[in-house]
């Protein structure tokens, strides 16, 4: 908890926007790829990657089993790296502190 307190970029951009909660009790701001539930638009992808190098965003948090083609776009035109969550682990807790961990090195 006080790795992420002490960032100083609060956004991070993922596939799906399920890290509602746990971005608003470590007042960060996500950044979803999808569009709706859908894949993003070719409009939606170049709107992304103008904010991700407006605000120097250089990773972009995906979750196993979701489409990964706009991920590697964004990757690709950014500069970014991308990196999995496993949403669905067994050791939920211990997942939950490696992407903590994750957001502290990466943002």
């Amino acid at each position: 908890a006080s790795k992420l307190e002490k960032l100083k970029n609060r956004e991070f951009v993922v596939y799906h926007p399920s890290w509602t909660y746990f971005a608003k009790r470590y007042n960060l701001t996500q950044i979803p790829v999808e569009i709706l539930g859908k894949e993003p638009k070719s409009k939606d992808l170049q709107k992304l990657i103008t904010l991700m190098k407006d605000k120097n965003l250089k990773v972009i948090f995906v979750q196993n089993g979701f489409p990964e083609n706009a991920a590697k776009t964004l990757a690709k035109e950014c500069d970014a790296k991308i990196y999995k969550i496993d949403h669905l682990s067994y050791d939920w807790e211990n997942e939950l502190l490696k992407t903590a961990d994750a957001f502290s090195h990466n943002l």
